[in-house]
């Protein structure tokens, strides 16, 4: 994985990344906010999201 140089935009991709998992609902804990499986969980909690939503059948 390459890191970024610019601490400006590292701050800046960080702060999307919580964005995002506030839009998720998406309580991540402070481990995978710093061993760096913060994207893969996101990625992963919107594909089960989606999933859910579209195996939604109400009665």
């Amino acid at each position: 994985m390459t890191r970024l140089s610019d601490p400006n935009a590292s701050k800046a991709l960080d702060q999307m990344k919580a964005e995002i998992a506030n839009e998720l609902d998406a309580n991540l804990t402070h481990k995978e906010k710093l061993d760096g499986t913060m994207t893969a969980n996101l990625v992963e909690r919107a594909e089960r999201k989606i999933t859910d939503k579209n195996n939604f059948n109400p009665s």
